[in-house]
C-alpha cells in the first residue's frame, strides 16, 4: 500500500485554469486539454489521496478523472467552480475505487491463511517508537468518519483554506470547521497516547 503523506506526489497549485482554456478544450483542442489535465492532475491526486489513503489507489483514481474529464468536459457549463465541479468527479471515482478495495481486501481476509508469517526484522528501540507513532497517527486518520478525514486533508495536509475546502465539499464553513476540530482532537489524542509526554511540551 503506497503512502500518501510525503509521497513522490509532490502537491502544487495550479492556477485555476481561465474560461478560455477550458473553452478551446471542449471545443476539441487536444493541447489546451493536455494543459488543462497536467495543471490539476496533482491536485486530482491528493484530492483521491485524502478520501481513499492510499497513494497507488490515488494513482489509478487520477488516471480515471483524467479520462472521465476528457469524456464528460463538454457537461461544465461554469455555473460551478471548476475546482468544485472536478471535485465531485474525482469523488465519485475514488468511492468506486473505495467499494473495489473493499471486495478485494475481503478476498484476500479469506486467502489470509495461506500466506506465510511475516519474518521480523531487528530495529532500534528509537526506529519502533517513531514507527509506532506513525502508524498510531496513520490508523486514527484512516478510521476517522470519511468526512472528517477529508475536511482534515484538504486543509491541514493540502494547505486548502477551510472556505475553500467548505466550497469544495459543499458544506456550510461552519459544519466543515467543526469536521476539522473533530479530525484534529481524534489525531491529537491518538498520538498522545503513544507520546504522553508531548502534552507537557504542548502551548
Amino acid at each position: 500500500m503506497g503512502v500518501c503523506i510525503g509521497d513522490a506526489h509532490p502537491l502544487t497549485s495550479p492556477t485555476p485554469p481561465d474560461a478560455e482554456l477550458i473553452r478551446r478544450a471542449q471545443a476539441g483542442d487536444e493541447a489546451a486539454f493536455t494543459t488543462l489535465a497536467e495543471a490539476w492532475h496533482p491536485r486530482v491526486f491528493r484530492w483521491a489521496c485524502g478520501i481513499l489513503d492510499d497513494a497507488d489507489d490515488a494513482d489509478d483514481v487520477a488516471q480515471q478523472v483524467l479520462v472521465r474529464l476528457y469524456a464528460h468536459l463538454g457537461r461544465f457549463r461554469g455555473r460551478a467552480r471548476f475546482s468544485t465541479w472536478l471535485y465531485q468527479i474525482t469523488q465519485n471515482a475514488a468511492r468506486d475505487a473505495m467499494r473495489r478495495r473493499g471486495r478485494r481486501v475481503r478476498a484476500l481476509e479469506r486467502m489470509r491463511v495461506l500466506a506465510p508469517p511475516a519474518t521480523a526484522t531487528p530495529a532500534t528501540d528509537e526506529a519502533v517508537d517513531r514507527a509506532d507513532v506513525t502508524a498510531r497517527a496513520r490508523a486514527a486518520l484512516a478510521a476517522l468518519p470519511e468526512r472528517q478525514r477529508t475536511v482534515f486533508d484538504l486543509v491541514d495536509l493540502q494547505g486548502h483554506a477551510p472556505q475553500e475546502a467548505a466550497a469544495l465539499l459543499r458544506l456550510s464553513p461552519a459544519t466543515t470547521r467543526v469536521h476539522l476540530m473533530r479530525a484534529r482532537r481524534a489525531l491529537r489524542s491518538a498520538v498522545l497516547a503513544r507520546v504522553p509526554e508531548l502534552l507537557e511540551e504542548s502551548p
